[in-house]
This record gives structure tokens, C-alpha cells and sequence, in this order.
């Protein structure tokens, strides 16, 4: 009596650690407030938004998420050295989470994944190294930019560590490596111009291997000239021939002449995507599986939760009136839960298939990502005073940032899905015990109740982390525009997916030196639902 007392005891205060720590992070009318911000253009305020009562919005175990939403922000308003102080303030963190503490992890495991210190995203821990190289290409700082840039490659190093030896689709960001070119061509050195051949080489097997299979980013046409202008220039006429076999038979073998100049357009558009709740009921019913899949769309969460909930009591409840001998094949229902899980989560479905297949209902929660789809889809600069081919300069896609966030989810889904798994059916067992207990020291009916009481506890704290960098733009497109040097106007004009011109933005007085990149940048972050 004394040992079921104590199982009770322990599910009891289960229940009520769970109350304490499912408490909510940032506060999702946080986010639509500053993403408002955003989308209006109102970068200043954006960034006060962010900065305003920091302790108060972002509890202890959100820290990254602050550190992330005031870099983006601080450098969509121009300010590019706390841009940066908040992207080191990011890296340490990350590096210190990377130990975790063994009583949150514990408490993750029983509760949910929001209740522990938000690591970041395996890309979210690399894009780090991306802003942070153009914060110091627009403060002209190149050399601290390209020791960014090559961050890039160990961070990505790290994360195929974590992996355990699985292959990940982000294994090279081809984006950093095409800036790193840039870059070190802008130095002008013949060191430097080798050092900017090879980073356009390596960034072109990145777009044609990687970007190109894994995110549809096809290579960029200007990173093709780049390749085989440094190549003509080196006099390295075999590679030249290599890469103009592969990318461009038909290109002009004459490089560019020195006394030209440049001006690189780098246009952020839409915003990153969100993260919502996955669920999914595990039941069965009168020898039927029942499996229901559902994303769970932001307004709806609350009432969704409250409905599982209540779900949970029916299917304890029922569980207990169940005719032995007519529950579903825990084979089938471990078929189902998800092709892509893995090997642990697959052996963890079964037991939920098990568990299932006595009448009771299960509920499992992942984050999946959500697009949010961007109405600006690309950009063409055009020159006051200037004849450019075809009249102007059409963007390029260089990062998809939307594509690699969802693609980088998908790979880990399976350790999520695991975790989860193992979380529900330690929550049963706990519902299990606790009904068990009671029942031998005050009778079937309440021990029902109990155990009712404990799975509803467990449905209404199962929740899937949906914590992200949300406001990371969904894109990052180039347009490459060769000028002579001097002081020119330009007109970006952002274009919809039809090629139509929605509206424009006048750069004035950009100044480009003979033999040299200007950087500018053009931001239209409008996204689907956001207002």
C-alpha cells in the first residue's frame, strides 16, 4: 500500500510540475507586433520593440530568441555594430546550451520541449555566421567579414557531428561561399583573386549539388561570370574550360575590363517561416485504427488543446469498459505514424500502438514548419542614365532561407518524433500508476477517475516547441549590376511571381570605384498573415 502510494504521490507531483513549468514563452502577440513592425518597413522600432523590457518578454529560457530577434532587427536598421554584439551574445549561448542541464533536459522529457532553454535550429546556429559576414561587408569591414564567412563551414562541421553520421541535406552554405568570392575579389590582390576563384568554384558545386537538388536554388547566372572571369584572369584555362563545359558553353571568353565597377544588390524578402503544432491521435476503436494528422493552426491552439484533453478522459474512461480481445494491430498503427522517424521512434510507436490497441488515446505533438508565402518574389534594377541589358538587372535567388529551415527540421524530425514518443507512454504509465493506487485504497470508480484525471494532464501538456528565428527573412536574392565608376541612381523595382512591378525603391547617389563591389541592400519582408 505504501509503494502504490508512492507511485501516486510521484504522478500527482508530475501533474503539478507540469502546471508549473508548461507555462508559455514569448507571447505569440509579441511577435505579431514586431513582425508589424517589419513588414511596414519600421525597422527602428522594431528593433525599440525588441529592446523595450527584454526580461519581461523573453523568460530565462527564450535568451536566444532575444539575442536572434535583436541582431535581425538591429540590422534592418542600419545598425550594424550591435547587429553584431547580439549575434556573439547568440554564439556563446548556443556554445553553453550545447552542455545542457541534466534536470531541464529531465524535465522536457516528461513535460514538453518549451519548458528547457531554446538551443536554436542546427541552420539557425550557422545563419549566425551569415548575418554577422553582412553586417561587416555594409560597415566595408572585409576582413572580419570573411572570418564569418569561414565560421560558416565549422558550424556546419558541428552540426553534422550531432548528427551522429546521418547525412543532412545543409552540409555547405553555398550563399557564404559565393560572398566569401566576393569579398576577397573586392580586395584585389593576386592572392586574394586566387582566394575569390576558389571560393566561386566551390560555391558553384555547393548551388549545382546541393541548393539546386535539395532547396530548387538553381546557379546563380552572375556567380557562372565570376567563376570563369577569375579563372581567365589567373590564367587557369583548364578550369576555365571545365566550368564553361558544365555551366556555360556559350560565354564570352573576354573578361571584364578592371576599369569597371560594381554595384551588388542584396534583397531580403518575406520572412522566415513558423513553426506550428504537429498532432496527432493515436486510438482504436471496435478493432479500427484511428490515426488523425493535423496541423493546428495558431488561433485554433487553445481550443485544440482543451478538445484533446477531453479526449483523453473519453478514451480513459472508455478504456475501461473496452471489450478485451477487439483492439487494432499495434504493427499497423506503428506503420503509420511516420515513414521518415527513424529506427527509435519507429520501436517507440509500437508501444504506443500497444497501448492504443487496449482502447485508450494517445496524443503526440511535433513542430513543423509553416511557409509563409512572400507577394514580393523578386527584384530588377534599373540605372537613370544607363542602357543595361535588357533594360535591367534581373535578382538571382542566393539563399532560401524558408526551404533550408523546413529541409533542416525534416532531417532531425525522426529524434523529435522519438522523444515524444517515449514522453507519451511514460505518461501513461503514469496515468497507470496513479489509477492503479487509488484504486486499491478507495475503489474502481475513483481509480478510473484518477487515472482519467493524470491522462488529461498529460494531453494538455503535450506540446510541441515551436520556438524559431522568425524574423529571418524567407530569402535572399542578388542582383549584380556592372557600372562605370562615379555616382549613379538607382531603381530597384520588386516584382510579384508574374514578373509585375509592385512597387519601387530609389537608390540615389550610390557611388562605384573603378575595379570594385559596392554593397547595397533592399528589404521587402511582407509575408502571408502577417499585417
Amino acid at each position: 500500500m505504501i509503494h502504490n502510494r508512492s507511485r501516486l504521490l510521484r504522478g500527482t507531483a508530475a501533474l503539478a510540475a507540469t502546471a508549473v513549468l508548461a507555462g508559455c514563452g514569448v507571447k505569440q502577440s509579441y511577435y505579431k507586433d514586431l513582425e508589424s513592425y517589419i513588414v511596414k518597413n519600421q525597422y527602428a522600432a522594431a528593433q525599440e520593440h525588441v529592446q523595450k523590457e527584454p526580461d519581461k518578454t523573453y523568460p530565462q529560457r527564450d535568451r536566444l530568441l532575444y539575442y536572434f530577434d535583436l541582431a535581425m532587427t538591429a540590422h534592418l536598421a542600419g545598425d550594424y555594430a550591435k547587429s553584431n554584439e547580439a549575434l556573439y551574445a547568440a554564439e556563446k549561448a548556443i556554445e553553453d546550451l550545447y552542455s545542457k542541464s541534466v534536470s531541464k533536459q529531465a524535465a522536457s522529457f516528461l513535460v514538453n520541449d518549451n519548458v528547457k532553454e531554446y538551443a536554436g535550429e542546427d541552420f539557425e546556429m550557422v545563419v549566425v555566421h551569415v548575418i554577422a559576414a553582412l553586417n561587416y561587408v555594409f560597415m566595408n569591414q572585409l576582413d572580419d567579414a570573411l572570418v564569418e564567412a569561414r565560421k560558416v563551414d565549422l558550424k556546419l562541421k558541428v552540426v553534422a557531428e550531432r548528427t551522429g553520421g546521418k547525412k543532412v541535406a545543409y552540409q555547405t552554405d553555398a550563399f557564404a561561399r559565393y560572398l566569401a568570392g566576393m569579398i576577397h575579389e573586392n580586395k584585389a590582390s593576386t592572392e586574394e583573386l586566387n582566394e575569390a576563384y576558389i571560393s566561386y568554384k566551390q560555391a558553384l558545386e555547393a548551388y549545382a549539388k546541393e541548393y539546386q537538388v535539395n532547396y530548387k536554388t538553381p546557379v546563380p547566372a552572375a556567380l557562372v561570370n565570376d567563376a570563369l572571369r577569375t579563372a581567365m584572369q589567373l590564367g587557369f584555362s583548364d578550369f576555365e574550360e571545365e566550368i564553361r563545359k558544365e555551366y556555360a558553353p556559350n560565354a564570352p571568353k573576354t573578361p571584364k575590363g578592371k576599369t569597371s565597377g560594381e554595384v551588388v544588390v542584396i534583397h531580403y524578402t518575406g520572412l522566415a517561416p513558423q513553426k506550428v503544432d504537429f498532432v496527432t491521435q493515436v486510438g482504436a476503436a471496435c478493432g479500427t485504427a484511428i490515426l488523425q494528422t493535423q496541423e493546428v493552426p495558431e488561433a485554433d491552439q487553445s481550443t485544440v488543446k482543451n478538445a484533446l484533453m477531453a479526449l483523453e478522459i473519453i478514451g480513459a474512461v472508455a478504456a475501461a469498459a473496452a471489450t478485451s480481445g477487439q483492439g487494432c494491430s499495434p504493427a499497423l498503427l506503428a506503420a503509420n505514424i511516420r515513414s521518415d522517424a527513424g529506427q527509435a521512434a519507429t520501436a517507440g510507436s509500437r508501444a504506443i500502438g500497444a497501448i492504443a490497441a487496449q482502447g485508450n488515446v494517445i496524443t503526440l505533438a511535433i513542430p513543423d514548419f509553416r511557409k509563409r508565402p512572400a507577394p514580393i518574389r523578386g527584384s530588377e534594377v534599373v540605372v537613370a542614365g544607363t542602357e543595361l541589358p535588357g533594360g535591367g538587372i534581373k535578382s538571382d535567388l542566393v539563399e532560401d532561407i524558408e526551404a533550408i529551415g523546413i529541409r533542416s527540421l525534416q532531417d532531425r524530425i525522426g529524434r523529435v518524433l522519438g522523444k515524444a514518443i517515449a514522453r507519451a507512454v511514460v505518461k501513461f504509465a503514469i496515468a497507470q500508476g496513479s489509477g492503479a493506487a487509488v484504486e486499491q485504497f478507495a475503489g474502481g470508480t475513483w481509480g478510473k477517475i484518477v487515472k482519467a484525471a493524470v491522462a488529461a494532464g498529460g494531453a494538455a501538456t503535450e506540446e510541441a516547441d515551436k520556438r524559431s528565428w522568425r524574423t529571418l527573412p524567407g530569402q535572399i536574392l542578388i542582383s549584380r549590376v556592372p557600372l562605370p565608376p562615379g555616382r549613379h541612381n538607382l531603381t530597384v523595382k520588386l516584382l510579384d511571381e508574374n514578373g509585375a512591378a509592385m512597387r519601387e525603391v530609389n537608390l540615389e547617389g550610390v557611388e562605384v570605384k573603378a575595379g570594385k563591389k559596392t554593397f547595397v541592400r533592399v528589404v521587402s519582408m511582407e509575408a502571408k498573415g502577417v499585417e
